[in-house]
């Protein structure tokens, strides 16, 4: 086709789409679809950086729910689907949505929040919302703590949630996880992709000591 689309990465109300394709994407046509095909593109702000191939859409408006950008060149169309979370931050636990991998991000540091505490951030739009444990059951304890591998389900899709820090999924911050970093690092590698994410601390994409440190650093508040 005449444009690749490689990532999309969605954190709260702006949606970076990243691209490869030989043509201006300053020529492209873009529009953008609900999920009732209704054209809401003027709901967005559509940013095109065609040194890197990337076009972010922003929104000030608060809604969320599943959209799709389509974008069209002459006679051709290509499309990529995402989904908003409407997010509210509160004590520090920004929640982060990456529609490319389904996944969830959150940060706790020292601050641990209930399974009811973490569904009252999130609203979704035209949609429900439930909790699922790692072997994908329905959790109806909403007492216990957030913890890594733990997911949010809603109509359009499954989302894995990565605690920042929880490498040992148990819901806290704490030497266990400090040292699981460490092993990871040492050799004793993590296999399991949610936790892989919970000790990457400076979201980088690589476990490194820095991320140990970050780890430490919390604890020693």
């Amino acid at each position: 086709g005449f444009v690749t689309i490689n990532s999309v990465d969605v954190n709260n109300n702006n949606v970076t789409i990243s691209t490869s394709t030989d043509a201006d994407i300053n020529s492209f046509n873009y529009k953008v679809l609900d999920s009732s095909n209704n054209d809401v593109t003027n709901k967005f702000t559509i940013n095109k950086d065609n040194s890197n191939k990337k076009i972010t859409l922003t929104t000030n408006n608060s809604f969320s729910g599943g959209y799709k950008l389509v974008i069209g060149y002459i006679n051709l169309e290509q499309s990529v689907t995402f989904e908003l979370v409407e997010i509210v931050n509160t004590n520090n636990s920004a929640i982060i949505i990456n529609s490319n991998d389904s996944a969830i991000l959150v940060s706790i540091e020292n601050n641990p929040i209930t399974l009811r505490e973490f569904m009252n951030k999130i609203a979704v739009y035209n949609s429900t919302a439930s909790l699922l444990d790692a072997n994908n059951n329905p959790i109806n304890d909403l007492t216990q703590n957030i913890k890594t591998n733990v997911k949010l389900k809603t109509n359009n899709t499954v989302y894995n949630i990565s605690v920042l820090g929880d490498v040992n999924a148990d819901g806290r911050i704490s030497a266990l996880d400090y040292i699981e970093i460490r092993k990871h690092i040492m050799g004793d590698i993590i296999t399991d992709s949610g936790r892989l994410k919970a000790a990457d601390m400076d979201k980088n994409s690589a476990i490194s000591a820095l991320d140990y440190i970050q780890i430490r650093k919390i604890l020693m508040r």
